[in-house]
């Protein structure tokens, strides 16, 4: 799903993660910086390019980036753990 989008430059809160990815950038929602933070024990996969997911934060740990307008970016949780849901806290800016 796609996130909520606070204003038309910016977006920010904690959503719920699960095995279906979340959009954070893409054709539609083009941004030009992300931050994202696991705030749950579930660990979570980035992909930078709507594919390859390269990217694992396990609680606590955060990534953030400017990206290419282009860039295709999605969140999900990591399949391969206990549960298939975790949460993240998030803010992006077009």
């Amino acid at each position: 799903g796609d996130l909520p989008q606070a204003s038309p430059a910016r977006a920010s809160g904690i959503v719920n993660v699960s095995n279906s990815a979340i959009t954070f950038s893409g054709s539609a929602t083009a941004v030009k910086f992300v931050y994202i933070k696991n705030t749950n024990e579930q660990d979570i996969l980035i992909t930078l390019d709507n594919s390859n997911y390269l990217i694992m934060l396990s609680k606590g740990e955060a990534f953030a980036s400017q990206i290419s307008v282009n860039a295709n970016v999605k969140v999900k949780a990591d399949a391969n753990e206990s549960t298939d849901n975790s949460t993240i806290e998030y803010y992006v800016s077009k």
